[in-house]
């Protein structure tokens, strides 16, 4: 008899933890905006047994039980049995928990166009802190199922919350053993959303490469050539070995913003998004060089000697563009090469 039930009440969880179907429509009138979050706690991906619906049900729990509480439907990205964007429905225009917009639709979080970073739980809290987090997601940029990497071979691919596109879905796997967060999106409406831009500096990835032989002056025109129609003085992003990288700058307290609107500094210390922006409005991951480990720090001896010697025996360091962390900013590689052409962060006056 004792089985009888267990199996009764294994059946009925799985039907419960079945997420409901959205209601969207085409146009929310309404007004309101889908919340995204990362969540709070931590989760064992074997014991959703290859059921991504239960991931569903823990993100929508995770949100009802927030304080405040977020009510609504919301699933997990994650491709379990499933591709991740196929749950998505017609939902567009998310927001984290601060209201600052996430991304506005499936198409632009498969092309990569992604705001602020999801970096905040749903209770607002900030979770990356000083310690790196991984986010189960088993999925491509593209949303599409990684197989071999969604739990059926014991591996699942992670994200990391600090990053634009692809590392906020796609970094490299880990033991679906393991602790891993989820990304939660709520799929109950259609409103468009976008950054608000104010009088903040504007900042920009180069499209184009520089060669570290070439010096400051080169790199500084390769900023002036590719601002194009843009109004102000750009410099780059790079220290040399007697002076940081921000010191190239006019400090003040006036932020500054990428060129899709989204504020990324005001102080070259704390970042709340990465410079993934170029002037032709591509949003890219690459390797950034930076000449020390943070945009505030020197590296003596790291510059590629103050970036005109390419065969210079040092190691550089780089950043890359995805991330908001200091990854972003010089401490992704201490090992970068001064023989290779990589991207700039040009920054205005």
């Amino acid at each position: 008899m004792g089985w009888r039930w267990l199996l009764v009440l294994t059946t009925c969880a799985s039907c419960l933890f079945k997420p409901q179907p959205s209601q969207v429509q085409d146009a929310d009138p309404s007004g309101v905006t889908n919340l995204a979050f990362v969540s709070s706690r931590t989760y064992v991906l074997n014991m959703f047994a290859n059921d991504a619906s239960l991931a569903d049900r823990a993100c929508s729990d995770l949100a009802h039980q927030a304080s405040p509480p977020h009510g609504g439907n919301f699933v997990a990205w994650l491709s379990m049995g499933r591709d991740a964007k196929s749950v998505i429905g017609n939902a567009r225009g998310w927001v984290r928990s601060d209201g600052k917009p996430f991304a506005d639709q499936l198409e632009d979080l498969i092309a990569g166009k992604i705001y602020y970073p999801l970096e905040l739980d749903e209770t607002g809290l900030n979770v990356t802190g000083s310690a790196d987090v991984s986010v189960a997601t088993g999925t491509r940029q593209d949303g599409t199922r990684i197989a071999g990497s969604d739990c059926t071979s014991g591996m699942v691919e992670f994200g990391t919350p600090d990053a634009g596109a692809p590392g906020w879905t796609e970094v490299g796997t880990l033991s679906c053993s393991s602790n891993l967060h989820l990304y939660c999106l709520q799929i109950d409406h259609a409103v468009p959303v976008a950054p608000t831009s104010g009088n903040e500096r504007r900042v920009f990835v180069t499209d184009g490469t520089f060669g570290p032989s070439a010096g400051l002056s080169a790199a500084d025109a390769i900023c002036d050539t590719e601002k194009g129609t843009l109004s102000g003085t750009f410099r780059a992003l790079l220290a040399t070995d007697t002076a940081v990288a921000h010191a190239r700058f006019n400090n003040a307290p006036t932020p500054w913003r990428r060129l899709d609107g989204v504020v990324v500094t005001s102080d070259w210390q704390t970042f709340t998004a990465p410079i993934t922006v170029t002037p032709t409005q591509k949003y890219v991951s690459d390797l950034v060089y930076i000449g020390a480990p943070t945009a505030d720090s020197l590296a003596s001896g790291h510059t590629c000697a103050s970036w005109t010697d390419p065969m210079a025996l040092a190691r550089t360091y780089l950043g890359i563009s995805d991330r908001s962390s200091t990854d972003g900013f010089g401490s992704y590689s201490s090992n970068g090469s001064c023989t290779v052409l990589n991207h700039l962060y040009c920054v205005e006056q």
